[in-house]
Order: structure tokens, then sequence, then C-alpha cells
């Protein structure tokens, strides 16, 4: 017996006989337990006993029902997903994602592991909308939410060994150096600017590892064999995850362990510690680009409110400076399929981020009628058993209500872009 047809039950049990009524509606939800999810019954129930809350004992039971969804709710949303999923048409499509909400919902701990494993996991099944509405929820930044919502674009952080020189600071950025100067950007010639040899040469090396590399705030990762991943952080060396031991230098790893084909990357990898201090993450730029198109990428630059962009692709690499970010951001988004307006934010005009705000919202309306759309279908498509239910039939009549507010909500949102279109 699930934990939740055992709540039902044991709450069933100590209803009185003036409670018959009440006791009704508990059976007739654990008969649904199997199919649908704690939240799912909670709310069924909320609206069902909602005439009998002057019961004490059913309010009690319905806020502690409550205080127990909210006291871990990332875990019953992944439940709720898991229970939705169950019933959709095509199980043999959902087979591995199920698998990886089940692992979300015994190996997570915290919050934290349950984003980083639906995050990692269930990325490349957001063509489904309940996980992509799912991963929406979860996502923390902006950038993510983007990616997301994206057709296929990806926009990327850039990370660089950052070198001061007189005139600015130089930055790699996909195969090129870019003085970032006081109020310009511009791709150079590193040893115009760099007169040492001997760092040129470094340098150099940090180019090929900013090309291979998988980067994050605090760590280099470089593949360096067949199967063999090579971390590099402040503490020091990890290989595959696995840190090395303290009595293994990377000279004895790379002369015992590392396979002949990898051997060529121990210089790289000894540079990479030793200017570890000199990476960082430009937060000035960012690297866009579209699974798609494979060899079309942009570089997008919003430094001291100049806009700038550094276009590759098969044919040719151009760079670009504009005088607003509104070119960039539609560019992008008619090339690339992804939004950038989040990344010129400091730039854009109060009816543009008005506009921005509106569209946000024509989206979500637009998905929550789909949902519903959906649950009205799964309804009608039922045996008349079912669907004339007098509990289902409520259910039914809440959600055409529910379609219609949020119709006439869309109108509004609509309206209200409109008339700022055409005043703009």
């Amino acid at each position: 017996m699930s934990d939740i047809k055992r709540k039902l039950y044991n709450f069933r049990n100590t209803l009185s006989i003036e409670q018959e009524d009440v006791s009704k509606i508990i059976t007739a939800h654990q008969e649904r337990c199997d199919s649908f999810s704690e939240r799912e019954i909670y709310a069924s129930l909320a609206q069902s006993l909602e005439n009998f809350k002057f019961f004490e004992n059913v309010n009690n039971f319905l806020s502690d029902f409550e205080s127990e969804l909210s006291s871990d709710p990332l875990r019953y949303k992944m439940k709720d997903l898991r229970q939705k999923l169950k019933r959709k048409n095509g199980q043999f499509l959902y087979e591995h994602a199920l698998l990886v909400i089940d692992e979300c919902i015994k190996e997570g701990n915290t919050d934290d592991d349950i984003k980083y494993i639906a995050n990692t996991k269930l990325k490349m099944y957001d063509w489904e909308p309940l996980i992509k509405e799912f991963l929406f929820t979860i996502t923390a930044t902006p950038q993510e939410k983007s990616n997301l919502t994206s057709r296929g674009g990806k926009i990327s952080d850039v990370y660089s060994p950052c070198i001061t020189v007189e005139s600015g600071v130089l930055a790699y950025i996909h195969d090129t150096w870019f003085l970032f100067g006081e109020n310009f950007v511009e791709a150079v010639e590193l040893d115009k600017h760099i007169k040492d040899v001997n760092t040129v040469y470094k340098l150099r090396i940090l180019q090929d590892v900013c090309k291979i590399a998988t980067f994050t705030e605090d760590s280099i990762t470089l593949p360096i064999a067949e199967k063999m991943e090579m971390t590099i952080t402040e503490s020091g060396y990890a290989v595959n995850g696995e840190a090395l031991d303290k009595d293994t230098t990377i000279e004895s790893y790379f002369q015992t362990v590392v396979p002949m084909e990898g051997k060529k990357f121990y210089t790289a990898v000894v540079e990479t510690k030793n200017m570890l201090n000199k990476f960082c993450k430009i937060d000035t730029v960012k690297k866009v680009e579209n699974v798609i198109y494979e060899n079309v990428l942009s570089y997008i630059f919003n430094y001291k409110e100049s806009v700038y962009q550094y276009k590759v692709d098969k044919q040719r690499i151009q760079m670009f400076k504009y005088k607003t970010c509104l070119p960039v951001v539609e560019q992008v988004m008619q090339e690339l399929g992804v939004d950038v307006s989040f990344f010129y934010e400091n730039l854009l005009d109060v009816n543009v981020k008005a506009k921005k705000k509106l569209e946000e919202q024509e989206k979500q309306i637009s998905y929550k009628i789909q949902m519903i759309d959906e649950s009205i279908l799964e309804i009608k498509i039922q045996d008349d058993s079912v669907k004339l239910h007098e509990d289902v039939q409520k259910v039914y009549n809440q959600l055409l209500v529910q379609k219609f507010k949020l119709n006439e909500q869309l109108k509004l949102v609509r309206n209200e872009k409109h008339k700022l279109i055409t005043n703009v």
C-alpha cells in the first residue's frame, strides 16, 4: 500500500457515522491513488471536502496533508510529473525519462541534487511539454530559461585566460585574441601586445586548451585520452571525477597511467594549472549556437554599453558594432532561435522590456490553456461510468471555468501588447 493510500485509509477509519459523506469521498480518492499523484489527490480532496471543513478532524487532515507537500515541494513535483507521464499514451517514449525521475526521487538528498540530475538527464526530453514545464520551474537564471524555451538554440558562458596589458585586457574568444580597451573591443595580434616570447608560447598553449576544455566557475576539464578526462582545480587534479592520491604527482601519473595518445597533453595540463588564476568567465560576452546549424556561431558582446557581434560560419568571420542592441536580439532570434534580450537588459528601453514581459505572460497563459485542453480531452475519452461520475463532472466544469478565465487573461495580454507595439 502506498503512503498516500495508507494515509487515506487511516483517516477514513477515524471517521464517525455522521461523516459518511466524507468517508465516501475518501474512498473514491483511495481508488485513484495508483494513477494520480499526491499533489493531484490533495487538490481534488481540498475541493471535494471544502464543505466539510467545519469538522475539526477534516480540517486538520487537510492542513497536515498540505504541510507534508510543502515540506518537500520539489520531490512532490517530481512525483506529480511521473504520474502525469504514466497516464500519457505512447509509454515507450517515456521509459528512460521515468527512470530518471525515479532516480531523482530516490537518490536526490537535497533540492540541489534533484535539480542537478533533472537538468543533466531530463533535458533530452524537453520536447514533452510536461517535462519542459517542470524544467522551466527549476531553472534559476534567465540564460537557462532562454535555452529551455529556444528553438534548438543554446547560449553559453565564455571562459578565457584574461591578461592585463597596457591598453586593456586580452581575452581569447573562439579563434581570436580580443583587446577590451577603455571604450572599445577589437581583434588583435597577441604578439603585438605581449613581447615576452616565453609568455606568448604559454598563451598559445592555453589557446588550444580553450578550444577543447569544459569550464565551470572553479574547474577546467580536459579530455586527455579515450574515456579519460582530467579536471584541474586550485586544490589539485582529478581523473574522471576521482581526485589523484596526495602521493601521486602529475609527472608520475602521466608517466605510468596516461596512455600514449594522452601524453601530448602533459604540457597543456601543467600550464593550465600554473595559470589557473588567469582564467575567468567573461561576463560581457556570450556564445550562441544552434544544434541545427553546426557551423554557425555568434559571440555577442555587451561591453560598457557598447554592442558587438562576432559571427563565425563556413564562408566568413565578421565583427560588427551596433548602435543599439535590438538588431542583435532580433537577428540571433531569427538565425539561431534563442532569445538573448536578458543579456542586454541594461540597454533595453522601458517599452521593449514591457513587450518582453507581456510575451512571457502570453507564453505561460497559452501553455496553461494547452494543459487544460489535455485534461479535458482526458476526461472526454473515459467511459461513461467515469465521465458521468459526480466528482469527475465537478472537475470537468472547473476546468471549463479555468479555461474561460485564462482565455480572457490571454485577450487582455494580447491587447496590451498590441497597444504597446502600435505606440512604440
